[in-house]
C-alpha cells in the first residue's frame, strides 16, 4: 500500500486493482490496471509502476507511468532486451521515496535510478570490483543464475535500498 494525500491505495496484486480508501470521508473506490508490477511509486496524480523485466502490453519496459485521472499509461521508461525477460529475480522492495524523489534499484543492474514526478534517470553507478557478475552469464543462464551467483560468489547489484536527505543505505 501507499499514501497520496488523504487516500490509502491498497494493491490487490492478483485481481490487478487498487482499492483506494479516503480517510476524510470514509469512502472507497477501485482502480483497475492491466500492467503487472511489483511495486509502485506515487506522485500526486501519477503512479510509476515498477516491473521486473516482465513484458507488458506496452512492450519491454521496467517502468510505466500511470495517470490517475485518465487511468492510462502515459509514458514508458527503462527499456530492456527481451532476452532478459522473466529473469525470475524478485525483490520485496525496489524503491525508496524521500520527499519528491525516489531511488530505484533492479536485480542484475549496477545502476541506481532517480524517479521524480515526470522523469526517470540514472543517478549512481555501483561497482563491486572483480566480483561483478559477467553480463554473458545473465543472458545465457537466466534459469540457474541464482546458483551461479552463490557458488562462484559473484555480486550483482543491491537487494534493498533506503534513502534520506543525506544518505543512501543499501
Amino acid at each position: 500500500f501507499f499514501l497520496i494525500g488523504d487516500s490509502i491505495f491498497i494493491q490487490d496484486f492478483y485481481k490487478r486493482k487498487y482499492i483506494v480508501y479516503n480517510t476524510k470521508n470514509n469512502s472507497f473506490f477501485e482502480i483497475p490496471y492491466e500492467v503487472h508490477h511489483m511495486e509502485a511509486i506515487p506522485f500526486n496524480n501519477t503512479i510509476f509502476f515498477i516491473s521486473n523485466y516482465l513484458k507488458s502490453p506496452h512492450g519491454y519496459y521496467n517502468i510505466l507511468q500511470f495517470n490517475l485521472q485518465t487511468r492510462k499509461i502515459e509514458k514508458s521508461f527503462l527499456p530492456f532486451d527481451k532476452k532478459k525477460c522473466d529473469l525470475g529475480w524478485m525483490f520485496n522492495h525496489y524503491a525508496s521515496k524521500y520527499e519528491d524523489k525516489a531511488l530505484l534499484i533492479y536485480p542484475v543492474n549496477d545502476t541506481i535510478y532517480e524517479v521524480s514526478k515526470d522523469k526517470v534517470s540514472p543517478k549512481y553507478l555501483i561497482q563491486f570490483t572483480t566480483r561483478n557478475l559477467p553480463d554473458n552469464l545473465i543472458s545465457d543462464n537466466k534459469d540457474n543464475i541464482f546458483d551461479i551467483v552463490h557458488k562462484q560468489k559473484y555480486l550483482k547489484g543491491l537487494q534493498y535500498i533506503q534513502n534520506t536527505k543525506e544518505y543512501i543505505l543499501g
